[in-house]
């Protein structure tokens, strides 16, 4: 098991949640390619913490084009 914090997503783009750049569409994006890529991989599945709920959804309803 390995727990850690990943600071870059696949793109090589910063994963920062801050409140003032969780909802530019380039980081959902990024974040959502990075959670893609390591799903992949990961054989047991993907634990990811987000900073609240509205981040949360959010995310989801870029990932699903509903923004």
């Amino acid at each position: 098991m390995w727990c850690g914090v990943v600071g870059r997503g696949v793109c090589g783009k910063p994963l920062n949640s801050s409140y003032a750049n969780r909802e530019s569409s380039e980081y959902k994006t990024e974040l959502g390619r990075t959670l893609l890529n390591v799903a992949r991989i990961v054989p047991g599945g993907l634990l990811v913490f987000f900073p609240s709920y509205t981040a949360l959804e959010s995310a989801v309803a870029a990932w699903k084009g509903d923004i």
